[in-house]
């Protein structure tokens, strides 16, 4: 039996023995007693036990119609995410929301079937992001859902020379692991990144923090844990070439971005500097084969910004004497074109809110 205040919310399989992890998106509300009728239903499985710990519901159920196989393990567990951190204890009030990520946490053969069984009520999961960040000295996190606030479209990024989509399907598919992304504030490099990570429901991690990019705990955290993609926001002192400045902290980026320590699967990881140009770069981030591609975020000509403004559905008014424009600009533009580019309001401003609950 895996006693449930073990479980780590990052690590569902610590105690399980030759288990899967599989995520999925479900379409399934109501109280909890009553998901928890409709899963039993749905999977044909007996709750032999359940427990509410870190804003996860988590149900220990024995399958009537498929043996469990792990050894010495007598259930499958399932974790299903509440979304809702202020939920202490089993609530027969609260509702679920309609739309919730699950775990299956079993042997292949189980989670397989529970998974086939859940395709009629499957959904798209919500992309999800860990904060990292020191608290009184010691790491901290906080886990929150992302949405999307507005559409993009390709022609907002005509410097890349094929679609949004391309890009990042060709990034997820690929060996390389690291995306580096330079240029002026204002250029949509948080927006484009917001959008692949929403695009494939990813789990990322992120941190603002450098005190926390020292620390071995975050790479750890990040390579066992459920997670990936780690995003390295404005990192411009964290990216400088070891050889000149004696950066300690890039040694411990390589090592987990493609070293030793690396784990079983390819973890991307996606860094952003308002650096003019990569003069200083440490040469062995951008090295072939773990760099997959490196991305000169740009102003827009005053006809790419018409367009890029046109499929937004806004009404941009070119301003005298100006030839080129930020993201920012275009989205920001009063009326009274002589205020563009002052709204207080960026484009590339930081890509998440917080909202209740989740991780």
């Amino acid at each position: 039996m895996v006693d449930p205040s073990a479980v780590d919310v990052e690590r569902f399989t610590d105690g399980l023995p030759s288990s899967v992890r599989i995520k999925i998106g479900i379409s399934l509300s109501g109280t909890l007693p009553s998901v928890c009728e409709q899963l039993s239903s749905i999977l044909d499985v007996t709750i032999q036990k359940y427990t509410l710990r870190n804003s996860r519901l988590l149900l220990y159920v024995h399958s009537n119609s498929v043996p469990n196989r792990i050894k010495g393990e007598s259930e499958t567990l399932l974790v299903v995410s509440v979304r809702d951190e202020t939920l202490k204890f089993f609530d027969e009030n609260y509702k679920v929301p309609h739309s919730i990520a699950m775990y299956i946490i079993s042997d292949m053969e189980t989670a397989q079937v529970f998974y086939n069984k859940l395709l009629p009520i499957k959904t798209n999961p919500p992309a999800t992001i860990r904060w990292f960040y020191l608290s009184n000295g010691a790491i901290d996190s906080k886990g929150v859902d992302l949405y999307r606030e507005g559409k993009i479209y390709d022609e907002h990024y005509p410097f890349l020379g094929k679609s949004l989509e391309e890009f990042y399907q060709g990034f997820l598919e690929d060996s390389a692991n690291v995306l580096f992304l330079y240029g002026q504030p204002g250029t949509g490099k948080t927006t484009f990144i917001r959008e692949y990570l929403i695009s494939y429901a990813h789990n990322a991690a992120i941190t603002y923090d450098s005190r926390v990019l020292q620390s071995d705990e975050l790479y750890i955290r990040y390579i066992v844990g459920d997670y990936d993609v780690l995003v390295i926001e404005d990192a411009d002192s964290l990216l400088l070439d070891r050889a000149k400045s004696g950066n300690e902290t890039m040694s411990k980026i390589l090592n987990a971005a493609d070293g030793l320590i690396r784990g079983k699967s390819k973890k991307k990881f996606i860094f952003t500097t308002n650096l003019p140009t990569l003069r200083d770069v440490d040469p062995a981030l951008l090295r072939l084969g773990r760099c997959y591609d490196v991305i000169s975020f740009r102003e827009l000509t005053t006809k790419e910004a018409v367009n890029a403004a046109e499929v937004a559905g806004l009404n941009f008014i070119p301003k005298e004497g100006r030839k080129n424009y930020t993201l920012a600009e275009i989205f920001n533009q009063k009326e009274d074109s002589s205020k563009v580019g002052n709204s207080s309001t960026d484009y590339d401003e930081r890509y998440f809110t917080e909202r209740p609950g989740f991780l």
